[in-house]
């Protein structure tokens, strides 16, 4: 599985924060094992002016192959925290998705 990292608008995310990111991906997600293809996180910081605080958004785009990509989004005072509640969407979605492939009607007919 490929992971990459985007920061967009906050040069101060580092290097150790990254990490710290990847890491979170690659053990939550672990049980998928081959399913993902690639993941694309995206981390941008905006400026709430309502609560007056900066708050990082974190996407995700997971790609499985021959899917279509599982799109999930999530908002933290932190970046870490935002791919954290971003990697549990996923995760969410994912079972969602791999049930669906398992459901049976009450005609036979697969859902």
């Amino acid at each position: 599985m490929k992971v990459q990292i985007n920061i967009h608008g906050d040069k101060d995310v580092s290097a150790e924060v990254q990490a710290e990111i990847d890491g979170i991906l690659r053990d939550k997600l672990r049980r998928f094992g081959d399913l993902f293809t690639r993941l694309e996180v995206y981390i941008a910081l905006n400026q709430d002016t309502n609560a007056r605080m900066d708050v990082y958004q974190c996407g995700i785009e997971a790609r499985a192959a021959g899917k279509p990509p599982i799109k999930v989004h999530h908002g933290a005072r932190r970046p870490d925290l935002a791919a954290e509640g971003a990697v549990v969407k996923l995760i969410t979605a994912t079972e969602r998705r791999v049930a669906r492939k398992r459901t049976v009607s009450k005609r036979g007919h697969a859902l």
